[in-house]
């Protein structure tokens, strides 16, 4: 109930102070857009390689459907779902008389040419994962804007020898038509995980490199039958 009664005072505040136009703003640029994208001019940049002020209406749209759910509204592991948004917010802009039905028409039909994705960042399936924890307990606005420190169990040296083996035995075994590996290490003693590669290259489109692979659900076939 207290924290109730504060965001309402905080709420009444801003509408005093700024116009709803600007408290649009601040909110579009601290939310979290997905794949380490933190504000709209960030996630334009990382998924069209251009300005937020140079974005069209089908751009904007999408990037507005991220917002739901950056986790699952993935545009590099799961546009169709995203595309889907992008479509209903194109509907309700144009139910809410913001444009026209030929204008959200040509919206849709547009061609939506995604950037290659590429981050300086290490680890990213587990910084990832840390992510869809950290997503389970709190708001994504606390996350984004709190100054969290997350401390974790990852060693990045042996991260990328088992990044650097993987990639030796994909090469080895490539007559075999094999593209990927996905490779998970724990310490015995607790559990903790020292070791998370979901795919040979996150961001690589061709293997759907931003898909965990580490995470997959799989078949078990002979491998359950010393358990059965």
């Amino acid at each position: 109930l207290t924290r109730k009664i504060k965001e309402a005072i905080l709420a009444l505040e801003m509408s005093r102070r700024y116009t709803k136009d600007q408290i649009l703003e601040m909110y579009l640029n601290e939310m979290y857009y997905g794949n380490f994208s933190y504000g709209v001019e960030a996630a334009a940049l990382s998924y069209f390689g251009k300005h937020v002020k140079d974005l069209d209406l089908a751009e904007c749209a999408l990037l507005a459907g991220i917002l739901q759910s950056p986790s699952r509204n993935n545009p590099f592991e799961n546009f169709p779902a995203v595309k889907r948004r992008q479509e209903s917010i194109l509907d309700l802009m144009v139910k809410a008389g913001f444009i026209t039905e030929a204008q959200a028409a040509s919206a849709k039909a547009e061609k939506l040419t995604l950037r290659e994705a590429r981050y300086d960042i290490r680890a990213p399936h587990f910084v990832q994962f840390v992510l869809d924890q950290l997503w389970g307990k709190y708001s994504e606005q606390f996350i984004a804007s709190a100054g969290l420190k997350i401390y974790t169990t990852l060693d990045l040296d042996l991260q990328e020898e088992a990044q650097n083996i993987a990639r030796r035995h994909v090469a080895e075994l490539s007559d075999h038509s094999l593209t990927n590996a996905s490779v998970v290490a724990l310490d015995p003693r607790t559990g903790e995980i020292l070791v998370m590669l979901g795919s040979l290259d996150y961001f690589a489109e061709a293997i759907d490199g931003a898909v965990n692979m580490a995470l997959a659900k799989r078949q078990p076939g002979p491998a359950i039958k010393p358990i059965t």
